[in-house]
């Protein structure tokens, strides 16, 4: 058997581009669509999930309300997160983006939304592969 002239290996070869760079991503843009709607459709979910897990109880009840608001400590990793996901929500229909750039921003927000900021190690790696 001869020796093919392209150079073949098991491991592919590293892309030299970020994918938010790639005039495509590979994937039909109906794909594209649908995931868009159903990382919108999680996003809100997310929200509003948070929502009720975090907030509800401490906005009917006087004492929890009290307890929860009294230290920034207890509700603003709560707000962030929640803010994090109506953004992704919003930006993935408000602003027109290149379906390269939503998935990949989708992604990286999806898999950030509500860490504690005080992993360094898992947030360092967040927004990386959009730069």
């Amino acid at each position: 058997m001869a020796p093919s002239v392209d150079e073949q290996t098991l491991v592919p070869k590293r892309r030299t581009t970020s994918v938010v760079d790639r005039t495509t991503t590979g994937l039909p843009t109906d794909l594209l669509s649908r995931a868009a709607d159903r990382l919108q459709t999680l996003a809100w979910l997310y929200a509003f999930t948070f929502f009720m897990a975090a907030f509800f109880q401490p906005l009917l009840v006087p004492e929890a309300r009290a307890s929860t608001f009294e230290r920034a400590v207890n509700w603003v990793p709560g707000v962030i997160a929640i803010a994090m996901a109506v953004s992704v929500g919003v930006a993935i229909r408000a602003v027109r983006l290149r379906p390269a750039v939503a998935q990949a921003s989708g992604i990286n927000s999806s898999t950030c939304i509500g860490l504690n900021p005080s992993d360094r190690t898992t947030m360092s790696g967040c927004f990386s592969n959009l730069m």
